[in-house]
């Protein structure tokens, strides 16, 4: 049974693709994030990982889209796919940077990749789609966790990375339905996807390793406070630690509605923010002035 949405819950707005510049200068540290860098060193995570699992989606709506039946779907699934390819974009030319700063770091992102390419080609669509759809369904709680956090999180940091990875987090949000609703009209066994779950967590556990593994080999401990696998600090302080592992766990319901959750505040701002035209958004937040 689907979720009831909350009274005065705001439509869902459309999948908007935003082609943003965001700067990755020359002195952009390894550590971006001084308030809080064991976040800086999971979103330094992500940097890794992110090109790689993008590319992944895309490549696997693109060979599910003949199989879509639903006309919103498929047009939201062009969306998706266009948005997922804005962000790799950003991530591969964040790597550009510490790939010229600590020569290795290429090779860790070639491992990353070959290891998702491999996945595609071992497993059928329909995992593939369920590999998606259940990583896709996570990154809506994180987000919501991130902007309630957001001073916490990013309030002392390099706005050019911050402002970065908080757009990240606010199209996470913005798309929030399409990857399971692809899943819904290709597949739709809800059993399916909690079957392979556990692979889905595994895959990830071992492309994480890759990448902190280079960055421990290549990176020097001097240019990070804190060691560059440590995440442990990142939740010190913050609020709404509950209702992320809430969030978490409501993805393991059958007919859990992607729509549940109004918009938080933040996020309207930001998305209004960003379509007033008025602001740059590349040099979002932090705020000085």
């Amino acid at each position: 049974m689907t979720s009831a949405a909350p009274s005065g819950k705001q439509p869902m707005r459309g999948i908007e693709v935003r082609k943003l510049k965001f700067r990755f200068d020359s002195d952009v540290r390894f550590q971006w994030n001084r308030g809080n860098p064991w976040c800086g060193n999971l979103f330094n995570l992500v940097t890794f990982i992110g090109p790689a699992f993008e590319r992944y989606f895309v490549r696997v709506v693109n060979q599910a889209t003949p199989r879509i039946k639903d006309e919103r779907v498929g047009r939201d699934a062009k969306s998706f796919c266009q948005q997922e390819g804005q962000r790799a974009l950003h991530h591969v030319a964040h790597l550009r940077l510490l790939n010229e700063r600590y020569p290795g770091l290429a090779g860790v992102q070639r491992r990353i990749t070959d290891s998702y390419d491999a996945l595609l080609e071992a497993n059928s669509l329909e995992f593939n789609l369920s590999y998606m759809a259940s990583l896709e369904m996570l990154f809506t709680p994180f987000a919501m966790f991130g902007v309630r956090n957001v001073e916490r999180l990013f309030g002392d940091s390099d706005a050019r990375i911050a402002s970065f990875m908080l757009w990240h987090l606010v199209e996470e949000f913005e798309h929030r339905r399409c990857a399971s609703d692809i899943y819904n009209d290709v597949v739709g066994d809800h059993w399916f996807r909690l079957r392979n779950l556990p692979a889905m967590a595994r895959h990830l556990r071992d492309v994480g390793a890759i990448a902190m593994e280079g960055m421990r080999r290549f990176v020097p401990p001097s240019d990070n406070p804190i060691a560059h696998d440590d995440l442990t600090g990142m939740f010190r302080g913050t609020t709404g630690r509950l209702a992320l592992v809430l969030g978490i766990l409501a993805t393991l319901l059958p007919g859990q509605d992607p729509e549940a959750d109004a918009e938080p505040e933040w996020i309207t701002k930001w998305l209004d923010d960003a379509a007033s035209g008025r602001l740059d958004m590349t040099l979002y937040y932090p705020r000085t002035a």
